[in-house]
């Protein structure tokens, strides 16, 4: 009998430890040593053995936290580049940025090709689709490697 309550009380314990695990928050994953800048929005999946997947994106927004020429930086960052999915079906696991992916189509700037991303400055961006995440980045002085090909999803 003590052998029987002991495991339901492991039993218990583990459950309610996995119950009251709060999940980890989704993560968008910027790489800005690569060029063009890549962004891909990971969530984690699972329970007991948790694991990261990046999921579908249909909006990212690119900002710049710019200086103003009086004096110390803006209290609000600058939109520089967004692009938006043109239909539920055109998401994309991972872009680059000034790059319009496929099915999406860039509102800003209109008209105009993305401003490049200078070295030293701050960036932010903010994607959204199946999942939302935000990132701080800065380019670094020297681009290491340049982007590796995009993967695209079996569908």
């Amino acid at each position: 009998m003590p052998g029987k309550l002991l495991r339901r009380a492991a039993i218990a314990g583990v459950l309610l430890g996995a119950a009251g695990c709060t999940p980890r928050p989704d993560a968008l994953v910027v790489d800005p040593r690569v060029q063009p800048v890549r962004v891909e929005l990971r969530r984690s999946f699972g329970v007991f053995r948790r694991h990261d997947e990046p999921v579908a994106l249909s909006e990212c927004g690119f900002y710049e936290w710019a200086a103003s020429a009086e004096g110390p930086r803006r209290p609000y960052p600058e939109e520089i580049w967004r692009v938006v999915s043109s239909s539920s079906s055109a998401a994309v696991p991972a872009l680059r940025y000034g790059v319009v992916p496929p099915g999406f189509v860039q509102a800003t700037p209109a008209g105009a090709a993305a401003p490049p991303l200078q070295p030293g400055h701050r960036y932010i961006v903010e994607c959204s689709g199946d999942a939302v995440g935000s990132a701080e980045f800065e380019i670094p002085e020297r681009v290491t490697r340049p982007a590796p090909p995009l993967q695209r999803s079996p569908d």
